[in-house]
C-alpha cells in the first residue's frame, strides 16, 4: 500500500515541501514589511538608499520563493490526485 507522505517526498526528490516554502515566504514578507516601514521612517538619504536596495533584493527573493512554493504544491497535489485516483479505480474494480 502507498504511503502518501513518502510518495510526495519521492516525487519532490530533494526539493522542499510547499508548506516549508510558504513559511519561509511569510517570514521574508514580514521582513520586507519591516524594511519598508524603516525606510518610511528614516530621513537619512544613505539609509534610504541602503534600505531600498535591501527591499529590491528581498522582493526578488519573495517572488522566487513564491514560484518554488507553487511548483512544490503542484507536485504534491499531482501525487495526491494520482494516488486517490488509483485507490478509486481499485475500489471500483473490487466492486465488479
Amino acid at each position: 500500500m502507498s504511503n502518501l507522505p513518502d510518495d510526495i517526498d519521492e516525487a519532490l526528490g530533494n526539493q522542499t515541501r510547499a508548506a516549508e516554502w510558504k513559511s519561509l515566504r511569510k517570514a521574508l514578507v514580514e521582513r520586507l514589511r519591516n524594511l519598508r516601514e524603516a525606510g518610511a521612517r528614516t530621513t537619512d538619504l544613505d539609509e534610504q538608499i541602503r534600505l531600498a536596495r535591501q527591499i529590491e533584493t528581498l522582493e526578488a527573493q519573495v517572488e522566487t520563493i513564491r514560484i518554488e512554493e507553487a511548483v512544490a504544491e503542484f507536485v504534491e497535489n499531482s501525487v495526491r490526485y494520482t494516488i486517490n485516483a488509483s485507490k478509486l479505480q481499485e475500489e471500483n474494480y473490487d466492486e465488479e
